[in-house]
């Protein structure tokens, strides 16, 4: 039975025969035949990917795999927590090192959507190297970075719950106000004591 104990996150990193080479142009379509070709592990969702969601550049976010099922993302872990992958190559040196902007708000919304869904703590949202021997998920996307998104991720959701609260305190305000106001002006015309009296 599979739990979601973890978020572990990936980058797709460079290939063997270039460990420098830019991978943030890789679609969600070649990371999953890649992946075919490799394992041929197919998903419920009929998807071959190891990863529970892929973010690309510009932001797009794939379902791989159900939350509920098994991926092939990170030795030991599969079972027990959800792998996203982001497109790039965060181990480069220069242009497309770390997340495009477009990627941290997809990631930071998937972070808080499953955090909240799952009960998963800011400390167990990791990088791949938390749980191998790797620099994944990049020198430049490191452990502090991913800590402060996926902080920042739930900070938001608090942020919005105290929006919330101060409208609905706003509104019952409002009420009690126009309450008073109807019961002033119907202590005025004689209030209840006339009614009973006709």
């Amino acid at each position: 039975m599979k739990t979601n104990n973890y978020i572990i996150i990936h980058h797709l990193a460079g290939i063997a025969s270039n460990p420098s080479y830019d991978t943030s142009q890789q679609t969600f379509e070649q990371v999953n035949e890649y992946h075919r070709q490799k394992w041929n592990f197919k998903s419920e969702l009929g998807k071959f990917i190891g990863y529970t969601y892929f973010i690309d550049w510009q932001g797009n976010l794939t379902q791989g795999r159900s939350d509920s099922e098994s991926g092939a993302h990170t030795l030991g872990q599969n079972n027990n927590s959800i792998g996203i992958a982001l497109a790039g190559n965060f181990d480069r040196i220069g242009e497309h090192n770390r997340p495009s902007d477009a990627q941290v708000i997809a990631l930071k919304q998937l972070l808080r959507h499953l955090m909240l869904k799952y009960d998963i703590p800011v400390t167990k949202v990791v990088g791949h190297r938390f749980f191998s021997s790797t620099l994944c998920c990049g020198r430049n996307f490191n452990d502090v970075d991913i800590r402060l998104l996926a902080s920042k991720a739930i900070a938001t959701d608090e942020a919005e719950k105290i929006e919330l609260l101060k409208k609905q305190i706003g509104i019952i305000q409002k009420l009690i106000a126009l309450y008073t106001k109807i019961l002033r002006l119907f202590n005025k015309v004689g209030g209840i004591k006339d009614f009973e009296d006709n």
